[in-house]
C-alpha cells in the first residue's frame, strides 16, 4: 500500500469546506463557545485535517468554535485529493 503524505499548514478559515452534516452534529453552542475559548487560551493543541482541495476529514467542532471565537486561521494537516472509496 501506497504511504500518503501530508504537511502541516495554517489556514484563512474561509479556505476550509466543511461538511453540512458534520457542521450540524455540533449543535450545542454552550460546547463550541468552550472550544473557541480553549484554543484562545491554550492555543489550538490538535490540527484539524483537510484534503488540498479545502474539503474537511475531521475538526468541524474546532473550525466552529474558531469562528464563534473569532479566529481567523486554523492548523491543518493537509492530505492530497482522494477518490471516495479512499476517502470513506
Amino acid at each position: 500500500m501506497a504511504q500518503i503524505t501530508t504537511k502541516t499548514e495554517q489556514w484563512p478559515l474561509e479556505r476550509f469546506k466543511p461538511d453540512a452534516e458534520e457542521l450540524a452534529r455540533h449543535d450545542d453552542p454552550a460546547e463550541i463557545r468552550r472550544l473557541g475559548q480553549d484554543m484562545l487560551e491554550r492555543g489550538q493543541l490538535q490540527p484539524v485535517a483537510a484534503l488540498e482541495n479545502g474539503r474537511f476529514i475531521f475538526g468541524h467542532g474546532r473550525f466552529l468554535g474558531a469562528v464563534d471565537a473569532g479566529i481567523k486561521t486554523l492548523e491543518v494537516r493537509v492530505y492530497p485529493v482522494m477518490d471516495e472509496t479512499q476517502f470513506s
